[in-house]
């Protein structure tokens, strides 16, 4: 077999068409499925609860030293309200002059929270956090936790995160082939290293950058008959560039089939090689140092 014969077998081989059937299949439940406030509540949270008669200057320490910015409030068994750095402040404004403000209790500075049950899904209570920055889950007799603003901005952070630095990579990748080939370059790199593959199934293979897909644009970069076109962005290392993008495609397969959950590993490489490409952009796109007389 010829080198470009075995190089042609090697570039069409798509690692994500494997048969994984003897993989047993984890099989969801609703839970897992539906965005439902109990997935927002940590294992084990245990509210900060004051008591009513809390000194605000106490109950102010506690959340400094804890990092939340409100705990319910009780008296006896009994949930009475929310003391919070806003219904501090709220309180403060409202008593003017009219006393010290270590004479203040912390059921002097409460407000009231929206409840809501586990079961309640995510953009249900985007209004309440819209309006009071968090939510109490359970109930006045039982609260079970407390959804803020930001912990849900970090919970939807986690959803969104691999899709958007996918997103990068891809778009960066398409930008990085435009930057060194123009409509007619990029049709002959398209003929050397792309369109076998589409031929073999009686397919026409992409000619615009938008409707190639990432093993396409990977396949641009990485073949041995077109991978010098650019290096002016990538340099001349092309095992390394192969290196880090070969892993990418079942990566993608995985998240956007919603095959499994990726791993920290794989939340690690799509970052540094986002970081990598946008590195290599940038160089790519600065204007040269002029020389020094």
């Amino acid at each position: 077999m010829s080198d470009a014969a075995a190089e042609t077998l090697e570039e069409d081989f798509d690692p994500t068409a494997e048969d994984d059937l003897a993989e047993s299949e984890h099989e969801l439940s609703l839970d897992e499925i539906v965005h439902s406030l109990a997935r927002l509540l940590p294992d084990r949270q245990e509210l900060q609860w004051f008591e009513a008669h809390t000194a605000v200057e106490e109950a102010l320490t506690v959340l400094r030293r804890t990092g939340f910015s409100q705990a319910p409030v009780r008296q006896g068994n009994r949930y009475v309200g929310v003391f919070s750095y806003r219904s501090f402040a709220r309180a403060v404004t409202l008593a003017g002059s009219s006393g010290p403000l270590s004479d203040l209790a912390v059921s002097d500075c409460l407000e009231q929270l929206q409840f809501a049950t586990p079961d309640d899904k995510l953009e249900d209570i985007f209004d309440d956090l819209d309006r009071d920055d968090a939510v109490l889950v359970g109930s006045r007799e039982d609260p079970r936790g407390i959804v803020t603003v930001m912990g849900t901005l970090r919970y939807l952070f986690e959803l969104a995160n691999a899709y958007v630095l996918m997103q990068q990579i891809e778009l960066g990748l398409r930008h990085a082939i435009r930057i060194c080939t123009n409509d007619q370059e990029l049709a002959e790199c398209v003929d050397l290293a792309v369109a076998q593959k589409y031929g073999a199934s009686g397919r026409e293979a992409p000619r615009r950058l938008g409707d190639m897909d990432l093993t396409d644009l990977i396949a641009l970069l990485t073949s041995r008959r077109t991978k010098d076109r650019f290096a002016r962005v990538f340099g001349a290392n092309a095992n390394l560039v192969k290196s880090l993008l070969d892993p990418l495609p079942p990566i993608r397969n995985d998240l956007f089939h919603f095959k499994r959950s990726l791993s920290v590993d794989d939340y690690e490489r799509l970052a540094t090689t986002r970081d990598w490409l946008i590195r290599k952009i940038q160089s790519a796109e600065s204007p040269p140092v002029p020389e020094s007389a």
